[in-house]
């Protein structure tokens, strides 16, 4: 689930003009990031900069920055709408008991034996293990399997078109009362 950081990293790439397009991302994703911590945490965004700031300096190679002008720029950049809002759906989206990570469907073939176990089999059943990894509450990643047949594979399949059919009839509705969605498509 993306949550417009491309959009953000193509409006910082037009102003910081120079910069790799890489390291513009991974400036991104880091506010973005901090900016959910913070929500998280429902802390006052100067306190959270000078927290942050605290733990840059305890570390080995130290902060080398100038403390008060770093932290009146982080302040700023995390204050920003385009930053918060984001955030803020991020940390509502994740705010569940589990949320997914990935998934990824493993397929096998299973021969059959028969009663001679040293006879080679005849047929085989065609299996499909679905692996899907998740963060539980703080965000512990645990993973859970089960196991599908082509019928379950169509099933699913079904109700992932259904549920996208419902996005899209959502988003409509969001529109008509003047509500941008945050997730892209």
């Amino acid at each position: 689930m993306k949550l417009r950081t491309e959009e953000v990293t193509e409006a910082v790439l037009k102003l910081a003009q120079g910069y790799p397009r890489r390291e513009v991302e991974q400036a991104v994703d880091v506010l973005s990031s901090l900016s959910v911590v913070r929500l998280m945490a429902d802390v006052d965004v100067e306190v959270f900069v000078n927290d942050v700031i605290d733990a840059m300096e305890a570390q080995e190679e130290g902060f080398t920055a100038n403390r008060e002008e770093f932290g009146a720029r982080l302040s700023e950049v995390l204050s920003y709408p385009s930053v918060v809002a984001p955030a803020k759906a991020r940390s509502i989206l994740i705010d569940h008991a589990n949320y997914l990570c990935r998934a990824r469907i493993l397929s096998d073939i299973r021969p059959v034996f028969g009663s001679d176990v040293e006879q080679t089999p005849t047929t085989a059943v065609v299996t499909h293990t679905l692996k899907l990894s998740y963060h539980r509450g703080t965000g512990t990643l645990r993973d859970f399997f089960v196991v599908l047949d082509r019928n379950d594979l169509d099933e699913l399949s079904r109700l992932i078109e259904r549920a996208k059919a419902k996005e899209k009839t959502l988003h409509v509705t969001l529109a008509a009362a003047g509500i941008e969605p945050l997730l892209t498509d």
